[in-house]
């Protein structure tokens, strides 16, 4: 399969990142949910907001967004990342909690199921702008990025689609976890 996506389209003068609007649309997707199942954990819709916000913050560099809030709506500048955002958002939370004495593991026990579904919705442009592209294959579901602006290689080798194998791990991942 050939993908000739630009990653980074221009919208008159603004590059639209779509990698960064993939993961503002997974945080949104899980702030949704996560709000919709806080009575049931116990939790007000309220502190839930705060939450979510704090981590959405915490995993796009805070000190930056400390010194120039503004930032927050700058989604073409990129730099969205997860792994880091998501042990600094949990060390953030739990610090959150424990300052508005909510129960940490019942906080935990709500975004829980959440997290696979937004990194699943994240998954989607890092595939479609070449992102962490998998090793070269023969399989017939490989992927050849084409876009010059592509982040994978412009080699015409199909490649293996991680990004969509990551997907379905992170919807297999959401499964097993238990929500309202």
């Amino acid at each position: 399969m050939i993908l000739n996506w630009d990653p980074i389209p221009r919208l008159g003068s603004v590059p639209i990142n779509w990698y960064g609007l993939g993961w503002v649309v997974a945080f949104l997707v899980a702030r949704t949910l996560v709000r919709r199942w806080a009575p049931a954990y116990g939790l007000k819709r309220e502190q839930v907001e705060d939450l979510a916000r704090l981590y959405f913050t915490v995993q796009n560099d805070p000190l930056a967004y400390l010194s120039e809030p503004w930032r927050v709506l700058m989604v073409w500048e990129g730099g969205l990342a997860f792994f880091g955002g998501l042990l600094g958002a949990i060390l953030a939370a739990y610090v959150y909690a424990r300052s508005r004495r909510i129960v940490f593991g019942r906080a935990a026990d709500l975004f829980a199921p959440a997290v696979p579904v937004a990194a699943a919705i994240g998954r989607i442009p890092c595939g479609l702008a070449g992102m962490d592209y998998g090793t070269p294959t023969t399989v017939p579901w490989g992927v050849v990025y084409s876009h010059p602006a592509s982040s994978a290689p412009n080699d015409g080798i199909a490649r293996h689609p991680v990004q969509l194998y990551e997907f379905f791990g992170d919807l297999d991942r959401r499964g097993p976890v238990a929500s309202p």
